[in-house]
């Protein structure tokens, strides 16, 4: 790509790209140049665009420059593509929410009921956390726990499937040993139940709630009863539009949209500004 020309002023520094091997010439893409932040405080230089669906780097200089050789000033230009990329196409973003949450997410009723048939709140559970082992009786199959969201009373596992989980339904906290003896036999009486919560639903991750919101956009989550151990009420936001990880994630994707770009009456002048500084770093 012509665009590869960004690099040709870039100082090199020795650089392994293995650890068997020797070390090569290579840009030092940790060169800061300032000439954007200093122009960008002059906004004659820029205008607002909205990247559409599909459409690469390459493509957006070509329409706005009538060359492919800028496409770098969009991301030196704007931190979010720095940080995060380039927008994927509306297309993908699918297949990438499945990529990002693969396993299940379990919403409870945020009450926990420890060995010593004590309840509490999950979010100040000793045993519900993070890497604990629990046994799903229901789906006859084990898993570890790798997210709990307090507010949600949400509980992320590492496992694909929900198998015939229910409202209702039961998840235990136990031992790996006797995950172990459960998984030989459902019925094994050795088997110590450390603590145990009643499922509201299961979903794919990718389809589990981020949060709620009401009409006007703004984040809400489900209340909880005020008497201890506070078990959630969730037909407190059954009125309000659910958002999942799916959802949220295109939103983030569509945010990174809207960009700063260089007008195109005045980029060659604000290039030259950026080469002729970072000559100076050779």
């Amino acid at each position: 790509m012509a665009g590869t020309k960004f690099f040709q002023y870039f100082p090199n520094t020795p650089y392994r790209f293995g650890d068997a091997e020797a070390p090569v010439p290579f840009p030092n893409l940790s060169v800061y140049i300032d000439a954007f932040e200093q122009v960008r405080e002059e906004h004659v230089f820029y205008q607002a665009y909205y990247i559409k669906n599909n459409q690469r780097p390459d493509q957006l200089s070509y329409e706005m420059y009538g060359t492919t050789d800028y496409y770098w000033t969009l991301y030196l230009n704007n931190e979010h593509l720095r940080v995060n990329g380039w927008p994927l196409p509306n297309a993908k973003m699918y297949s990438q929410a499945q990529k990002y949450y693969p396993n299940i997410a379990v919403a409870t009723n945020g009450v926990v009921i420890d060995f010593n048939r004590e309840s509490r709140p999950l979010s100040a559970s000793t045993e519900f956390i993070v890497g604990a082992t629990v046994w799903i009786p229901t789906s006859a199959m084990s898993a570890k726990i790798t997210k709990i969201v307090d507010n949600l009373a949400t509980i992320h596992f590492d496992i694909a499937a929900c198998g015939s989980l229910v409202s209702g339904d039961e998840i235990h906290v136990v031992s790996e040993s006797d995950a172990a003896l459960l998984a030989a036999d459902p019925a094994d009486p050795e088997a110590v139940i450390l603590a145990r919560t009643t499922v509201e639903k299961c979903y794919a991750g990718w389809d589990a709630i981020h949060h709620y919101e009401t009409s006007a956009g703004d984040w809400v989550f489900p209340s909880y009863s005020p008497i201890y151990p506070y078990q959630f009420d969730w037909t407190s936001v059954s009125p309000l539009t659910s958002v999942s990880y799916f959802q949220r994630l295109t939103e983030l994707n569509d945010d990174m949209r809207s960009i700063s770009i260089i007008r195109p009456d005045t980029v060659i002048a604000v290039v030259s500004e950026f080469n002729a500084l970072l000559k100076q770093r050779i």
